[in-house]
């Protein structure tokens, strides 16, 4: 999408009138880097994958998947493209629901003209069409194809967006496998050390994009992380493609309370639920439809949807018995946590809270704080002014490793961090980002790294500090609210 297109100059409006011009001026330099990179392409199967696709899935295909469509006064050109992407999958043992709250005919006599028209091997038999007697709205439309549902596992597909034709064929060898694996057979590259997950999945989610009104051009792809619970807290990454086993989601269904956010509301209750895993697809595997009434073409036509989505956290922060509140940031359907108590008291398994490092000033780079597996920082080198990639740089989550410049320890690791550094551990007051709104509390301290030897290596003993944790069985949080400044 061009830079001054009439989209963006609409968005960047409502941006302004949220966020003042200072914090505009960040995200609109930040999007036109982005903008600089080679364009993307989505990935297409050739005739030989597509092939070895329906053959293992001929052999493999004792897994049933439900497809619910809620519909309503459905475009005739999105109806017959939503069947040509589910009716074409690889993997053939499926259903699709469609349930229809239209207050005439009009999508019945479009799906009669469009499955009359198929060929035979695109078996038609699939689709069973649902009249609803009234529209009750998206939740309690989409609960009735939901509790019809035949299939094992249940996916939910607007009746305006499109699936790839591999989505079920990548969903069942994940299923069957208890993971992801590659083509070749290996995970490593895929998942971090606590996100390999083995047994039978109760959900599945994959990465996604979206697409213009034609469904011919495709953009912005949202490659997404491994399930992170406290990352899934701070807005709906997990959103499409998903399926969920289909007893434990008509256990569930969709909270009518939660409309505009029901699917939000769905994944978190769905987390919660049992310890059974979550698997991440790291491919894109559902295109996300943009035209002027969708919320992926204009966030602005959905804003009570926002406001359902903190809701939807708050309920699940108020399940786990978490004191705290769940508050809207400057980003549309991004919210962040407002601790009433120190979070170490309710959340027996923190081991560590730490922020960002800045260089020199609060205009500087990041130079440190999340890392991964191997000691690499996740947002170094990244002006303290931006986002980052779908927000992710302002948005907490559960990382591998934390910078020790800007960390704070639960008490009963304080032996730990001695025994790790060689020194005593000691704290100060942390200080927050200047454009965060969250608020400072006595808990929020820091160890104090103006006691660290001048000649020690931060970032290893920065890591071996994190896998001690990790080893006692502690989980690490990175609070991008938090930062400080490195003058040495």
């Amino acid at each position: 999408m061009p830079v001054l297109s009439k989209e963006n100059i609409k968005r960047a409006y409502h941006y302004m009138k949220r966020n003042g011009v200072v914090n505009t001026y960040y995200a609109a330099k930040e999007e036109i880097m982005e903008g600089r990179k080679a364009p993307y392409e989505p990935y297409v199967l050739s005739e030989d994958e597509r092939e070895r696709q329906r053959k293992w899935a001929a052999a493999n295909d004792s897994i049933k998947f439900s497809i619910v469509v809620p519909a309503y006064n459905t475009p005739k050109y999105f109806l017959k493209e939503l069947l040509n992407s589910v009716l074409g999958q690889t993997y053939s043992n499926l259903q699709l629901i469609i349930a229809d709250a239209s207050q005439d005919n009009i999508v019945k006599k479009e799906l009669d003209y469009c499955l009359k028209s198929f060929p035979a091997e695109m078996h038609v038999e699939r689709v069973r069409y649902m009249p609803l007697t009234k529209n009750e709205g998206i939740s309690d439309n989409t609960n009735e194809g939901i509790l019809e549902a035949e299939g094992d596992y249940i996916g939910l597909l607007d009746h305006d967006d499109l699936l790839t034709e591999d989505a079920l064929y990548e969903m069942a060898r994940a299923i069957y496998a208890g993971k992801y694996e590659d083509e070749t057979g290996s995970s490593d590259k895929l998942f971090s050390r606590t996100n390999i997950v083995h047994g039978r999945p109760k959900m599945v989610y994959s990465d996604e994009d979206k697409c213009n009104e034609n469904g011919t051009v495709f953009t912005e792809p949202h490659y997404k992380l491994d399930f992170n619970p406290d990352y899934i807290l701070s807005n709906n990454y997990v959103c499409h493609f998903t399926v969920v086993e289909a007893e434990l989601l008509k256990s569930l269904l969709l909270r009518k309370e939660f409309d505009g956010a029901q699917d939000f509301d769905l994944v978190l209750r769905v987390w919660l639920a049992d310890d059974r895993p979550i698997v991440h697809i790291p491919k894109v595997l559902y295109h996300w439809r943009c035209h002027s009434s969708s919320t992926a073409g204009n966030p602005q036509s959905k804003e009570y949807a926002y406001e359902a989505g903190r809701r939807a956290v708050q309920s699940a922060v108020d399940a786990m018995g978490w004191n705290a509140e769940a508050v809207g940031i400057r980003h549309l359907g991004y919210y962040r946590l407002d601790y009433k108590s120190d979070p170490f008291d309710f959340r027996e398994k923190l081991g560590a809270i730490g922020g960002r490092v800045l260089k020199r000033s609060k205009s500087g780079k990041i130079i440190g704080g999340a890392m991964d597996i191997n000691g690499a920082g996740y947002y170094f080198g990244m002006p303290a002014a931006y986002t980052g990639y779908m927000h992710r740089a302002v948005l907490s989550q559960q990382v591998e490793a934390l910078d020790l410049r800007c960390l704070r320890l639960r008490k009963e690791l304080w032996p730990l961090f001695r025994e790790v550094t060689g020194i005593r551990y000691k704290e100060t007051h942390a200080t927050c980002r200047p454009d965060s709104t969250a608020s400072v509390h006595q808990w929020d301290r820091i160890f104090d790294y103006r006691t660290l030897p001048k000649d020690c290596d931060i970032p290893c003993l920065s890591y071996d500090l994190s896998e001690a944790i990790i080893a006692a069985g502690y989980t690490l949080l990175y609070q991008p609210e938090w930062e400080t400044v490195w003058k040495k």
